[in-house]
């Protein structure tokens, strides 16, 4: 906590003194003023989100209530920086501008500025709307696994500016990546219903609002009402303290020392707790499964400059023929069945498996390198030239089935 006040001190000083500057000069004076001063410290506060704030208040109440505090602790261990982000982010949205139904009575000064920030937010949601008419932004992933893979192979991510070279995520530019994730969301709502209604404006503000549930205060909020057993989830818990007291840095050490990206699954719930802590020592990382593509490739997480530089994530677009085949049969024609495989957990004479780490990464490796081999030599031949897109599809489907079919059989075998 020191340490984070010794660096928000730098930009507090910065911020105070540009707003004391703007204030004095805007109003001719030689001397600060109580007033002055006031505004200069409301506006540094508010640029390091370190203003008070009545949620961040509440929540800390809360965290000290014996024993159900402790839960509050563990679930949101941060409160007033991400709670300002919220009410920063509201600000400077469309919906900012309801404040000024209760503005009666208050400074003009104060209304500019509310009717400023509304008014900046709605900017920027017109701004992801273009864009992403023009194809140049996203917000969500597809709700196919079987898409996402095809489309993170194409250099695509969600919440990303995307370029013909590749995507960079803006979720983490905080507080205008939600109205521009609410801009970017209602034109692809429109975009898949074909008309602006109700559910669309909807959309827009849910998958807007997903960009800030992304944030450190409110995964584990997301986490613990959204997914799994809520007991399970309780019990979860303290693991949370300890993954709190371990310092963030050792976990970019981590990625810096080990660029391979890893997988923290595990069929059992206590183990991939700790395996997502264990991905964040240096060197016991290096222990994990690789995380693989949907052609069995290990994944890669960066180097240094990615880990502690770089806010977001770029990824390029791919060149690979087989990749660019796929994405584009799927786009023409929508048949998810041709989409290759992703390895996971099946069902055995009705009872389902729990693959091992080990071998799951050795289900998506055999499966996913024979798909690509088996569908780069398909496409390479004279013959597929000749082929129409079904006939095209067919044939792909053909071998994604195969080669799933064979993969499991192996995984079978060795389990008996």
């Amino acid at each position: 906590m020191k340490t984070l006040n010794a660096e928000d001190n730098i930009f507090t000083q910065r911020a105070f003194k540009d707003a004391l500057g703007q204030f004095m000069q805007s109003n001719r004076l030689a001397e600060p003023t109580d007033a002055a001063l006031a505004y200069a410290k409301r506006r540094a506060l508010e640029s390091t989100y370190k203003q008070a704030n009545k949620l961040a208040t509440w929540i800390n109440q809360a965290k000290q209530i014996p024993v159900a505090g402790k839960f509050v602790e563990a679930t949101i261990p941060f409160t007033k920086t991400p709670a300002n982000i919220m009410k920063t982010t509201f600000e400077y949205s469309p919906a900012g501008l309801m404040k000024l139904i209760f503005s009666k009575g208050k400074p003009p000064a104060e209304v500019i500025e509310t009717l400023a920030k509304g008014l900046t937010g709605t900017s920027i949601t017109g701004l992801g709307f273009w864009l992403a008419s023009m194809g140049y932004a996203k917000t969500q992933n597809s709700k196919s696994a079987k898409k996402t893979a095809i489309d993170t192979e194409m250099g695509e991510q969600p919440y990303s500016i995307t370029t013909p070279q590749g995507s960079y995520t803006f979720d983490w530019a905080q507080p205008i990546a939600v109205p521009f994730a609410m801009g970017i969301a209602m034109y692809e709502s429109i975009e898949d219903k074909e008309n602006i209604d109700l559910d669309a404006i909807t959309d827009s503000i849910a998958q807007g609002g997903d960009s800030l549930f992304n944030m450190s205060m409110l995964q584990n909020i997301k986490q613990f009402l959204g997914y799994g057993s809520t007991t399970e989830n309780i019990l979860g818990l303290p693991w949370e303290y300890v993954q709190q007291a371990w310092p963030s840095l050792f976990g970019q050490v981590a990625k810096t020392v080990d660029d391979t990206k890893r997988s923290t699954y595990d069929p059992n719930p206590q183990k991939q707790t700790w395996n997502r802590l264990k991905s964040r020592i240096p060197f016991a990382s290096k222990s994990l499964e690789p995380s693989l593509n949907v052609w069995g490739e290990e994944q890669k997480q960066g180097g240094i400059i990615q880990q502690f530089i770089n806010p977001g994530y770029a990824r390029e677009k791919s060149n690979d023929p087989v990749t660019i085949e796929i994405s584009r049969l799927y786009a023409e024609h929508g048949d998810n069945d041709m989409l290759p495989k992703m390895a996971q957990n099946f069902k055995i004479e009705g009872k389902t498996t729990k693959l091992s780490p080990g071998d799951m990464t050795e289900f998506q490796r055999k499966m996913g390198q024979e798909n690509h081999t088996d569908i780069n030599r398909l496409i390479s031949s004279a013959q597929y030239q000749l082929l129409s897109d079904k006939e095209k599809i067919k044939k792909i489907k053909k071998i994604v089935n195969d080669n799933y079919e064979e993969a499991k059989k192996e995984i079978i075998k060795k389990m008996k």
